[in-house]
């Protein structure tokens, strides 16, 4: 269909998220992996593994643009 498989990933949250702001990061390793933090938490990581039996691509060792999103989603 030419479309580009994109990982995705969703964490719940509740109405507390709106009383503040937060503090979100992203930590990029070249060819290793990338990670997401909230308020220095933890959220979620990609593996090189995962991404190249997902998409069949590589995590970049070159500067790269990042697309995030706060619109609601019905991706399960």
């Amino acid at each position: 269909s030419g479309e580009t498989r994109r990982p995705q990933a969703n964490t719940p949250i509740g109405a507390a998220q709106f009383d503040g702001y937060s503090v979100y990061r992203l930590e990029w390793t070249p060819r290793r992996d990338l990670r997401w933090y909230k308020d220095g938490e933890f959220l979620y990581e990609i593996p090189q593994r995962a991404l190249e039996r997902l998409t069949g691509s590589q995590i970049p060792d070159e500067a790269r643009g990042v697309a995030q999103s706060r619109a609601p989603s019905d991706f399960p």
